[in-house]
């Protein structure tokens, strides 16, 4: 690849990886959609590509939608090999087990973490409509927690958080 080339899909970067974010919504794997992008645009005959931009574009789109979810089904249903992965996805092997490894985590998350007693559901309520009828959060606050904490991803976009957002909750 000459230095032109790699200009080309460093000046493209910045707009593949917006384009990949927005797609699947997380940044891990937008960034592995580049990569694999610039894999594909690194092994192309560019001499053969009228407008480097709309190739990059149109390469990127095609490998974001299910490339976490194809990697994860053909590993854990179908029993593929990571080696057998790669060569069906047209990408690196070490990116495939990447692929089903951020898959796995988050099919995790969306298991049961922690069930609230009913006890503390009713509480909950009954202070919740108390603070809706009255006016007053003082009740609902004394049953909410201090240590909760929030970090977000905040998109190629925007600028990161300044800090935590630190809040109460039961």
């Amino acid at each position: 690849m000459n230095d032109t080339d790699l200009r080309l899909f460093e000046e493209a970067r910045p707009r593949l990886f917006g384009l990949a974010y927005r797609i699947l919504g997380c940044r891990a794997h937008a960034e592995d959609a580049v990569q694999d992008c610039f894999l594909k645009w690194r092994d192309a005959d560019r001499s053969q590509v009228r407008t480097p931009a709309a190739w990059l574009s149109s390469v990127c789109t095609r490998r974001c939608p299910d490339l976490p979810r194809a990697a994860y089904h053909l590993h854990e249903i179908f029993d593929q090999s990571y080696a057998e992965i790669a060569v069906i996805l047209e990408m690196d092997e070490a990116a495939c087990r990447k692929l089903v490894s951020r898959a796995r985590q988050n099919i995790d998350r969306d298991k049961v973490r922690h069930i609230t007693p009913r006890e503390t559901q009713d509480s909950m309520l009954r202070a919740f409509q108390a603070a809706v009828m009255s006016g007053s959060t003082t009740q609902l606050s004394a049953l909410l927690s201090t240590d909760i904490r929030l970090t977000t991803d905040s998109a190629a976009r925007l600028s990161p958080p300044l800090g935590f957002l630190k809040a109460r909750t039961c």
